[in-house]
């Protein structure tokens, strides 16, 4: 299993941006494929030399000149799901070719189909069928890798909450604008990017099948780390289930209402807030005074919550 990246910093939010052209529009049907040029250099002007029609065509690319997607959201394969695919390919052949785009050196850059591209490397195949795409920007390549992985739900909860992040502080796109671009809703998007807010042993034991999605989302409603830990212990060690651990936060939740009318209103005002900025927020109060912890996680974070407050 590869390493995932780790969450770290403080906290913030998410703005506008429309984008570009969606999954279809680069996937087109596929056509006839013709026999890769002698060189390099054929290919990348025969390529060049139709124009825009060739986009709708399918080329047999040299494996060899195919770079992995920097932005490929995915960061764990599993070697089963690897070997089913190459028993397919190796009966079938690629069967739905893999896009790219070229790069300035005169290769290729992989956009969509990594899976598909791995298991023709570990069979040791020399060619496969790819469409070749032009002016792909940063932003297009990591939505359509998103929207492939999501679609065929090959990401891990942790790896869409990082894309999803990436979408909003690289691109400046808010969360309703995610939700509309992959096919879900706000609220499933807003609930993954929290994900974000557990801490490094607890995301682990999620990349890692410890605990499910709905676990960790459960964890998350805790009001402070030690018990969020202490929840999270009790429920890797079998002690508790997640129904167990959704009342026993939210038991602790009602008495801290109960026991403290403030707190309630604090935990109220909490809540809107982080609905708000999207990320956690932290209202700690005494006899009239107090602080706002909002939390981010980059300096894009901090400069998008920022302007919620000009």
């Amino acid at each position: 299993m590869n390493s995932i990246p780790r969450s770290r910093g403080g906290k913030i939010f998410f703005y506008t941006m429309a984008l570009g052209r969606g999954l279809s529009s680069l996937i087109q049907p596929k056509k006839t494929t013709p026999q890769a040029p002698a060189s390099v250099g054929a290919l990348h002007n025969s390529v060049e030399g139709e124009g825009h029609s060739s986009e709708g065509r399918v080329w047999n690319i040299p494996v060899s000149l195919i770079r992995a997607n920097p932005h490929q959201p995915r960061k764990t394969f599993h070697h089963n799901e690897l070997e089913d695919l190459m028993n397919s390919i190796r009966s079938h052949g690629v069967i739905q070719p893999i896009v790219v785009t070229e790069t300035v050196d005169g290769h290729y850059e992989l956009i969509t189909g990594e899976r598909r591209l791995r298991s023709s490397t570990m069979l040791g195949l020399a060619t496969v069928p790819a469409l070749v795409r032009k002016n792909v920007t940063d932003h297009e390549k990591l939505e359509l890798a998103l929207i492939e992985n999501v679609q065929r739900s090959q990401l891990n909860a942790l790896e869409e909450a990082f894309a999803y992040r990436r979408l909003i502080d690289e691109f400046g796109l808010n969360q309703d604008e995610v939700a509309v671009q992959i096919g879900k809703s706000r609220s499933a998007v807003a609930n993954t990017v929290r994900l974000l807010h557990l801490p490094d042993v607890v995301q682990q034991a999620l990349v890692e099948g410890k605990i499910t999605a709905g676990a960790a989302r459960a964890l998350l409603g805790a009001q402070d780390q030690k018990s969020l830990l202490k929840q999270f212990q009790a429920l890797v060690g079998g002690k508790q289930t997640v129904r167990d651990v959704e009342h026993e936060i939210k038991k602790q939740n009602v008495l801290r209402g109960v026991s403290n009318p403030l707190a309630a209103q604090l935990l109220s005002e909490e809540a809107r807030l982080r609905e708000i900025l999207g990320t956690k927020v932290k209202i700690a109060e005494r006899k009239g005074k107090g602080n706002i912890t909002i939390s981010y996680y980059s300096s894009e974070e901090r400069t998008r919550i920022l302007k919620h407050f000009k």
